[in-house]
């Protein structure tokens, strides 16, 4: 038997938007079973989770 989701596609675009609002950069995003979404904030002064490489610069324009 399927459960309904504990968080929809908006839930995590709202947390998306309100951390670039705040002008941090994203490094990875979690959401447990209970549907908690955790933002992984990277430090800029830090190698992150996830460095950038060309790609980066090629999907943003």
């Amino acid at each position: 038997m399927k459960t309904a989701a504990t968080f929809k596609q908006a839930d995590i675009k709202r947390a998306i938007r309100g951390a670039q609002s705040a002008g941090v950069a994203i490094a990875a995003i979690s959401i447990t079973v209970f549907g908690e979404i955790t933002l992984q904030i990277k430090d800029p002064d830090q190698p992150g989770l996830r460095d950038a490489n060309d790609w980066d610069n090629i999907l943003e324009k």
